[in-house]
C-alpha cells in the first residue's frame, strides 16, 4: 500500500507539525529521497533535508491549512487544496503529494499570487 490509511489525517497532522515549527516531526513525512518542485525553484529539490530546509527558511510566520484533501484513485497521490495565512496576507496553494510506503516521495507545489478573498 502506498497511501497512508487516513489521507485525511496525515494531511492534518503533517500541516499541523510545519504549523508548529516542527521541523523534525515535519521532516519525517517525506522519503529521504523526496523530490520537491516549489515555485522560485529552478530545479527540484531532492533530498529530505534539503525539502525541509527550503520550507524552515521560507516558512515565516505563516501557516498552512487544508481546505480540499482528495486522495487519487490509484492509490499513490493525494491533491490538497489550501490557505496560506501570515498575518494579513492569505493566498490559495494546491500541493501534488505521491506516495511510496506511506511517505512523501514527491510534492509539486504551486501557489496562487493573487490574494485570497
Amino acid at each position: 500500500m502506498h497511501l497512508p490509511p487516513d489521507p485525511e489525517r496525515f494531511v492534518r497532522e503533517w500541516l499541523a507539525a510545519f504549523n508548529n515549527r516542527e521541523w523534525e516531526a515535519y521532516g519525517h513525512y517525506f522519503a529521504d529521497d523526496v523530490t520537491y518542485s516549489t515555485p522560485g525553484q529552478a530545479e527540484p529539490i531532492q533530498t529530505r533535508a534539503g525539502h525541509v530546509e527550503h520550507d524552515k527558511q521560507n516558512a515565516g510566520d505563516g501557516h498552512l491549512r487544508a481546505t480540499l484533501v482528495v486522495a487519487g484513485a490509484d492509490g499513490r497521490h493525494i491533491a490538497v487544496e489550501g490557505l496560506f495565512e501570515e498575518g494579513q496576507r492569505r493566498s490559495n496553494w494546491v500541493t501534488l503529494l505521491e506516495f511510496r510506503h506511506g511517505l512523501i516521495a514527491a510534492e509539486r507545489l504551486y501557489f496562487d499570487r493573487t490574494p485570497a478573498a
